[in-house]
């Protein structure tokens, strides 16, 4: 049984040196959202959004979050494509002198950065850089799921019982247009747009990070029996192996990290905020509360880029219900993930 805890710490009167703020989850678990309001917290004045991400140089030319690598050539030039997959699971104590020293140009004293590939290297990550302070994001597994097939292609749940269940469901409905159509086309835009840029659909990440971890000695019998699952059970097997190994290596520094369920983010900001700034020692700014508030918002490296918001609706953070409960439950126990999911506070 995994549990969560908001230590308050020391009084927020005796404020220590604020290293990098670190924020990591799997993708599509919310990562975005927490790195969006902590870009108005002033103390911050450099900003690293997925240092990862296997096509980072291409991203850096188009979006404006990334202006911060522009500022620093010697970061792109250290950067390796091999960083999204090479050694994606990190003991403490492992040797990784390229990733270390790509990392020793970005993790700096007021360094603000978003990771969605380091959550099976945490206990790694703090042993070389110390003084950092972790933000932990998990979200609803079956909401991560959802988003990711939807978003990343859904081509490769197509022939399986998933899709055929709700397209079945739909056409009893006589639903006028049916939501796996608009998830069709959505993913048809986002595959010519990928492929435009000679790059490999991100729908497959899944089974390539699978496959990079597979040597790992406390998940090969577990990936093995995984790799042979309809890929939607891939993806709910590799939630149970992200958020397991994550939550195994924060409990060795608990008061330089918090857990932050997404949910519980989306519908109280603001209390889970304080909870962060009370565990980072420091009086939650105004300028955060003015975020969360929609008053007076005043990041900037969203701008342009994402149309993040905060009044995100129940319906929304539950878009993965239109899936019958039966195909999720039977998913979860193949993953053997429900155990997980309770301690957390889901419900099946």
């Amino acid at each position: 049984m995994v549990k969560i805890s908001f230590n308050r710490g020391l009084g927020l009167n005796s404020r220590k040196k604020r290293g990098a703020l670190i924020i990591s989850g799997m993708f599509r678990s919310g990562t975005s959202l927490p790195w969006r309001i902590l870009t108005a917290d002033s103390y911050y004045n450099k900003y690293f959004y997925e240092p990862l991400h296997p096509y980072l140089p291409e991203e850096v030319k188009s979006l404006e979050i990334y202006n911060d690598y522009k500022n620093n050539p010697d970061i792109l030039k250290s950067w390796s494509s091999s960083f999204h997959l090479k050694k994606f699971f990190l003991n403490k104590n492992d040797d990784y002198p390229e990733l270390k020293e790509y990392l020793d140009l970005i993790i700096q004293d007021r360094s603000l950065i978003k990771f969605t590939r380091m959550t099976m290297r945490l206990g790694w990550l703090k042993n070389h850089f110390p003084n950092i302070f972790i933000i932990n994001i998990v979200r609803d597994p079956r909401a991560v799921c959802y988003s990711y097939c939807s978003r990343q292609g859904i081509q490769i749940l197509k022939k399986e019982n998933l899709i055929k269940k709700l397209y079945n469901d739909l056409k009893k409905k006589k639903t006028d247009k049916s939501i796996i159509s608009l998830m069709l086309e959505d993913t048809k835009k986002e595959l010519g747009r990928i492929r435009s840029k000679h790059r490999k659909p991100s729908a497959y990440w899944h089974q390539e990070i699978l496959e990079s971890i597979i040597e790992v000695q406390h998940w090969r019998e577990y990936i093995e029996k995984l790799l042979k699952k309809e890929p939607y059970v891939k993806i709910l097997g590799l939630w149970k192996i992200n958020v397991e190994q994550s939550l195994k290596d924060l409990k060795s520094f608990e008061k330089d990290s918090i857990t932050v369920i997404h949910e519980e983010l989306c519908k109280n900001s603001k209390k889970i905020f304080e909870k962060i700034y009370s565990k980072l020692n420091i009086e939650i700014p105004s300028k955060i509360i003015n975020e969360i508030e929609n008053k007076n918002p005043s990041h900037k490296y969203f701008k342009n880029s994402h149309k993040f918001h905060l009044k995100i609706s129940q319906n929304w953070l539950e878009r993965w219900k239109v899936i019958d409960d039966k195909i999720w439950k039977d998913a979860l126990e193949e993953t053997e993930a429900i155990d997980l999911m309770k301690s957390l506070g889901y419900k099946l």
